[in-house]
């Protein structure tokens, strides 16, 4: 897979968010990302996996169209929906590639 540098901006219901990957200095030890509505500001722990960010970003732009809708998805359903959809996209790159008319 190629690598790509990581967006600095996310555009998630019609907002622009800032997407940034810092160390455990801004997250606890357990926390691989986190949210934060009230900024628009998505933020990864960059001491992951690569594909464990990739994963994590996903994860925390659920909550962020949980928090739109106001569907009030609990973090057990955000992780296994985010974990499903992840590998979805991850092991369809055709579909992925067709649903986005690349």
């Amino acid at each position: 897979m190629a690598k790509t540098k990581m967006p600095g901006t996310l555009r998630i219901s019609g907002r622009d968010y800032d997407l940034a990957a810092e160390g455990k200095s801004c997250l606890n030890v357990e926390t691989m990302g986190m949210h934060y509505p009230w900024d628009n500001r998505i933020i990864l722990n960059d001491s992951t996996a690569p594909g464990q960010i990739r994963s994590t970003s996903l994860h925390e732009v659920l909550h962020a169209c949980d928090n739109d809708a106001g569907t009030g998805l609990d973090e057990q359903a955000v992780t296994s929906l985010s974990s499903l959809l992840f590998a979805a996209l991850r092991d369809n790159p055709q579909w992925v590639k067709w649903m986005m008319g690349w």
